[in-house]
């Protein structure tokens, strides 16, 4: 192959020359003839002269190909081509680097145009030039689209390469198109490396979106170890969203390969949470199950499939969790915040119904903090202690409240006469638990933006300490969005626990970049008990990774008071 391939560019290359001399017989003879030729005195001088205009004219056309203008992208690079079309290769090699040195945007184009030109006249130097930048991804994505079987041999030599992968993926994709099958086959073929395990996955997991029988099926070809492992988990998981039945059996025969961690295997939970919200519902899978080995089911399948249940039916969930064992406010309380984000209402009624005791606050607390319609409802002074829209029969409630819930708006809701709302499930609970659950609502308000919200209800809090929670969180949450909305934030809040519970907030954002400001800000808090504690949290940490640059902010903070400064000097002392 390789001596016809010579052959072939031979005939070409005679063919060209005598096509040069059939034009231009003259030139062909001079040019034949000028190596051995005697040179007279005046042609020396007319050599001179031409090599003269040669420069001039190549000037020109440097500048002629930098001035290019265009009204259009399009118009702007057809012109450009247009104009490096007679270059030479030794005038595109120093051009290009010319070419760089131009402002960002301009000269993006024509190093990118005469590269390309490059490419064509003199591929040898045009890989060496692109070889030396391992950080010019554009560059390297030009040599991909003309020479895409070298470029992926280079990738496997250059483990510097910057986006390797993105080079190596194009290359595939000119070389064998957009197939994914196909790219994946040409992948597999490869030498193996880091970079190109990479693409093999995210080739199988595109391939999978819409073929994941048949990208399975390709992973479990590919040789035994971690990269068939990862392409068929891959592949399965988006097989179990078509198809969870069979994709389940065919879990079941990699299961022997698979690796567990004491709560069982991640896959096998996925499988299980994807065959609850299947046809078969949750007794497919807990039935697929039951018949794994144990080491396999562990606790975290079981879980899925009953927080998968609990967005259906939450109380049924529930229940079937309590009677097997299944701590349901465990493990970030999964199945209670997928029960409350679907249904909060009867989720927090089946709460309320356990018998009091540690399970039942520990839920309740779940419950309050999960992010659901709990967390943040629009909040007005008529109906601060409402969570939810109303799901009950609304017999109770007046006829413009009726229409209120046509829209969709939120209603009072009124339950044998006891009002239910956020004021009355905190109230349930043990006192830490009542500064957590505010401290979650508080984040999930300021998460939603609702600032607003959470200072109405918290208004309505008898313990200042909790009102603090709830706004330290709130604000912690919006500062962190907009660290300079730190006047406004501050000025939502009056005086008190609520703006304590800000400055709180915002000084413990503020440290990780400005320790200085947030030790300040931390100062400006009015309960010294409060004040102390956010302050000596900022000041510990601070002495113990920046020592000088903290003690000399104690030394000008005249308004704290000596005892403290002295106890935190004396616990960070300098080694002698």
């Amino acid at each position: 192959m390789k001596r016809a391939r010579l052959l072939i560019c031979a005939a070409l290359a005679f063919a060209a020359g005598a096509l040069l001399a059939k034009r231009n017989p003259s030139d062909a003879l001079r040019a034949a003839l000028a190596k051995d030729a005697p040179v007279s005195a005046q042609d020396g001088g007319i050599a001179k002269k031409s090599a003269r205009a040669r420069e001039t004219s190549g000037e020109d056309r440097f500048g002629k190909l930098f001035s290019v203008q265009g009204g259009s992208r399009l118009k702007y690079q057809h012109d450009l081509y247009e104009a490096l079309g007679d270059l030479s290769a030794a005038e595109v090699a120093t051009m290009i680097d010319r070419a760089e040195k131009l402002p960002a945007h301009r000269g993006y184009f024509v190093t990118m145009a005469l590269l390309e030109r490059w490419f064509e006249l003199d591929a040898k130097n045009a890989r060496a030039w692109v070889r030396a930048r391992p950080e010019g991804l554009p560059f390297w994505q030009i040599w991909a689209k003309k020479e895409p079987e070298r470029v992926i041999a280079e990738v496997h030599l250059h483990s510097d390469l910057s986006r390797g992968d993105t080079v190596l993926n194009l290359a595939i994709a000119v070389l064998v198109g957009q197939d994914e099958k196909a790219q994946a086959t040409c992948l597999a073929a490869l030498p193996a490396d880091a970079t190109r395990d990479d693409v093999l996955v995210k080739t199988v997991a595109d391939w999978a979106k819409t073929d994941a029988a048949g990208a399975f099926a390709f992973a479990r070809l590919l040789p035994a170890g971690p990269l068939r492992q990862s392409t068929s988990e891959t592949a399965l998981r988006e097989w179990a969203k078509a198809d969870a039945p069979r994709a389940a059996q065919a879990l079941v025969a990699m299961l022997p390969e698979m690796k567990t961690g004491s709560d069982g295997s991640a896959l096998v939970a996925a499988m299980a949470g994807a065959l609850t919200e299947s046809s078969g519902g949750p007794r497919a899978a807990l039935l697929w199950l039951s018949t794994l080995p144990a080491e396999q089911r562990g606790f975290a399948p079981y879980v899925s499939a009953a927080s998968a249940w609990a967005k259906v039916d939450p109380v049924a969930a529930l229940t079937w969790c309590r009677e097997n064992g299944v701590d349901t406010g465990g493990r970030g309380g999964a199945v209670v915040g997928a029960a409350m984000d679907k249904h909060p209402l009867e989720t927090v009624r089946w709460v309320q119904t356990l018998p009091a005791g540690e399970e039942r606050d520990r839920l309740l607390e779940r419950a309050i903090s999960a992010t659901s319609k709990l967390s943040f409802p629009p909040v007005t002074d008529a109906n601060a202690t409402l969570l939810i829209p109303n799901t009950v029969e609304n017999r109770h409630l007046p006829k413009s409240e009726n229409r209120r819930k046509s829209r969709n708006a939120p209603i009072r809701i009124v339950q044998s006469s006891t009002e239910f709302g956020i004021i009355s499930l905190l109230q349930e609970l043990p006192p830490d638990a009542q500064a957590r659950a505010a401290f979650s609502l508080g984040w999930s308000s300021g998460h939603n933006g609702k600032l607003d919200d959470v200072r109405v209800w918290t208004e309505r809090l008898p313990d200042g300490a909790l009102r603090a929670a709830a706004v330290e969180a709130a604000v912690a949450y919006r500062f962190g969005a907009n660290p300079g909305n730190r006047e406004q934030l501050l000025a939502q809040f009056p005086n008190g626990p609520e703006r304590d519970g800000a400055l709180t907030g915002i000084a413990r954002r503020e440290y990780d970049e400005a320790p200085a400001r947030a030790a300040q800000t931390a100062s400006e808090i009015t309960d010294p008990n409060v004040r102390y504690e956010v302050l000596d949290g900022i000041i510990a940490s601070w002495l113990e990774h920046n020592p000088a640059q903290a003690r000399t902010w104690l030394g000008g903070a005249k308004t704290l008071p000596a005892d403290w400064t002295n106890a935190w000097l004396t616990e960070f002392a300098e080694p002698k």
